[in-house]
């Protein structure tokens, strides 16, 4: 046993010994990595393209191993001011909470400024660049007839800063097809991860013929044609909408007394009812299988889903019902009253 230990031992210590010549390189290169003198000879001022400032914008970096000159490089110093604006970065801070948790072990030596003034590049992007796009834009979303209405840009001049990078534009936000007077839309700017909204503001001048009253409309009336002319009108600053077509005065009731040379809108008048307060109903009621119907007296008027309150012609009990029909009407929950 003792012959076969010794005749063994050389096998061991020859192992041992490949062993650490093939890890022994690999500790070196990490030492070395981790103690190659770095010196940074950091600018007076510096400028960027882009929203992180890096070492190698801001200092010059040297070392005998080209790789860890390169990552150092491409570190992180620091965020950079917005586009057209500059910032301060201290040379030593960078080092410290930058560099050092990075590269603990390494021998940085700085050289150069101590607080270095970093401005960020940057391209303009104006309103008045982009007029075309903003108006094919307003025109597209409008309701309006195309030979009606104009538009004007009231801020042409105001602009954003941005890096000078390609971006993308596109006008958003006209939420009204029959917007008029003055408005407001975004002129939304993509670069990258950011996006920034330039406001747009413009008016819109609306001339459309419009119904108008030629003579007096009694409140309670329904409209007729003979009531009303068309007259092409400016109404850009008219708050309601107003009516431009005969068929938006069909079977309409007037609210309120209209004079003459008064603009017919939506607020003046209501669907004419398709009962009104005097006619004759027949009330539907369904039991099972089983259909009531029973005569009555309409004592409201009211359209089709109201609740109004009918007289039954027969025992001349007052009865809730809902309008279904011209005529028609059916008993609502709790509908007998008296």
């Amino acid at each position: 046993m003792k012959y076969a230990a010794l005749k063994l031992s050389p096998f061991k210590d020859h192992f041992s010994c490949r062993l650490v010549m093939v890890l022994f390189p690999v500790f070196l290169f990490n030492v070395s990595a981790y103690a190659t003198p770095i010196e940074l000879l950091f600018k007076d001022s510096a400028s960027v393209n882009d929203t992180i400032i890096t070492f190698g914008d801001i200092a010059s970096v040297r070392s005998r191993d080209s790789g860890i000159a390169e990552k150092i490089r491409q570190t992180a110093a620091g965020v950079s001011a917005p586009a057209g604006f500059s910032r301060f970065v201290s040379s030593e801070d960078a080092v410290i909470f930058r560099l050092k948790p990075l590269f603990g072990n390494a021998q940085i030596s700085i050289h150069g400024s101590r607080r270095i003034s970093v401005f960020t590049n940057y391209t303009k992007v104006s309103v008045s660049d982009y007029r075309e796009n903003i108006i094919g834009y307003i025109k597209s979303n409008l309701s309006w007839p195309q030979q009606c209405f104009s538009v004007t840009i009231l801020n042409p001049e105001y602009s954003l800063n941005v890096l000078n990078q390609p971006f993308d534009v596109s006008p958003r936000g006209l939420s009204d097809c029959y917007a008029k007077g003055n408005t407001q839309i975004e002129l939304i700017t993509r670069q990258g991860n950011r996006t920034y909204r330039i406001p747009v503001r413009f008016k819109i001048n609306v001339t459309i013929p419009v119904i108008v009253a030629c003579r007096q409309i009694k409140r309670g009336k329904i409209v007729e044609i003979e009531d009303c002319e068309f007259r092409k009108m400016d109404i850009t600053g008219f708050g309601p909408t107003p009516l431009s077509s005969i068929e938006d005065i069909k079977n309409m009731q007037t609210l309120r007394t209209i004079e003459p040379g008064t603009v017919i809108h939506d607020r003046l008048l209501k669907q004419k009812p398709l009962i009104e307060k005097g006619d004759r109903v027949t009330i539907c009621s369904e039991h099972a299988s089983v259909r009531v119907y029973v005569s009555a007296v309409a004592r409201e008027s009211g359209n089709t889903g109201e609740k109004i309150w009918v007289q039954n012609e027969n025992s001349n009990r007052l009865i809730r019902v809902t309008v279904l029909d011209k005529g028609k009407v059916a008993i609502s929950e709790g509908g007998d009253a008296t």
